[in-house]
């Protein structure tokens, strides 16, 4: 399955000189686990894969590598990157993080809090407004469910733990986090070992299942949460009727706003991946920035990044950079501020480096 494909980092690093042109230097590599290194070392696949198919092929698989290499999957570290504390790491749902050397694109091995954390760990934690903490989550097959960690603004110590006392474990992908509220969901996509070895699915949609939103205090417990069930509709009522209606507000005036949505179209048959926003510094509106993406045109067989500015969403990309391989389609991207003068000259010489321009239009 894709999903279990192992995780390679594409890095762009752009460097301003003093005469106003920019170098622009392309890096990629292999997320390098344990795993990798296990499977690199064999020369071969040896982890079977183990998120689809039916009940006898999961555990088939399942079985094979618990007792092969202690393990039961491959750390494929291949869904995000994020960076906390000056440190730079990937991440995906079912493992702990790799700290990677930023420009070297090195795994440097798993980062556990000082061993305070010893199991999986999201790939989109959140840094907390004000204090600069990262809070993640973990979900696993087994009790606890999911827990959820407050880390220090230092990264060196895990402050805060709890057991969420979920009685299912859901898929969750994401938290959320406001100054003082931990924000997560409980959906009905579930992971369910019981299920798997009666027969079903290891990982199900339960149509019939409730969803609902969670809130927390940041440093609250399983009792301290505010549960909000989302109702049950999935589509469209057939019994809606529409009337028109002036509301006045006791508690409240009305306020009425724009929402903004935009289209950047590409080129036919032409596919972007890993899209990061970046602000513009002094930045006031929401769309004060740009996004950056890597893409793929199929039909010529070339990868390009591209720089569009986020306030003219529908225009023309104003930079265009040819790289000279391949990026093939992934998951998640995002932008890093970092010192890159020191290092631009030695990297010029170590990678391949794209001419020091960025073509505009």
């Amino acid at each position: 399955m894709w999903m279990e494909g192992e995780g390679m980092l594409h890095a762009l690093y752009f460097s301003k000189g003093i005469d106003g042109s920019w170098t622009v230097v392309y890096n990629n590599r292999h997320v390098e686990t344990e795993t990798f290194k296990l499977e690199k070392k064999r020369n071969k696949p040896t982890f079977l894969p183990i998120v689809e198919g039916d009940s006898l092929a999961v555990l088939s698989a399942y079985l094979p590598n618990l007792l092969r290499f202690g393990k039961p999957y491959k750390n494929t570290s291949n869904t995000n990157v994020f960076e906390h504390s000056g440190k730079f790491y990937s991440a995906v749902e079912s493992y702990l993080p790799q700290e990677i050397d930023i420009f070297t694109l090195e795994a440097l091995g798993n980062w556990d809090v000082n061993g305070a954390w010893n199991r999986p760990f999201t790939a989109h934690p959140k840094r907390a407004p004000g204090t600069g903490e990262l809070v993640t989550m973990g979900i696993q097959g087994t009790k606890p469910f999911v827990e959820v960690g407050v880390i220090s603004a230092d990264g060196n110590k895990l402050v805060h733990r709890v057991d969420l006392k979920l009685d299912r474990c859901p898929l969750c992908h994401e938290i959320g986090v406001t100054k003082r509220y931990n924000v997560f969901m409980d959906c009905p996509l579930t992971i369910d070992i019981a299920r798997l070895i009666h027969g079903g699915q290891l990982v199900k949609y339960e149509r019939e299942g409730y969803a609902r939103i969670g809130i927390m205090p940041r440093y609250g417990d399983a009792d301290s949460i505010q549960w909000f069930e989302a109702w049950g509709n999935t589509g469209a009522s057939p019994n809606s009727t529409l009337k028109s209606k002036t509301l006045g507000f006791l508690c409240g005036k009305q306020e009425e706003g724009l929402i903004k949505v935009e289209y950047h179209m590409f080129e036919e048959n032409t596919y972007c991946t890993g899209a990061a926003f970046v602000p513009k510094e002094g930045g006031a509106e929401e769309d004060d920035g740009w996004i950056i993406t890597f893409l793929h045109h199929e039909d010529t067989n070339i990868s390009q990044a591209y720089i569009i500015d986020t306030e003219n969403f529908s225009s023309e990309a104003v930079a265009k950079t040819t790289l000279p391989c391949r990026v093939p389609d992934g998951f998640h991207g995002a932008f890093m501020p970092i010192q890159l003068q020191k290092r631009i000259t030695k990297m010029t010489c170590e990678y391949r480096t794209i001419p020091s321009y960025i073509s505009r239009h």
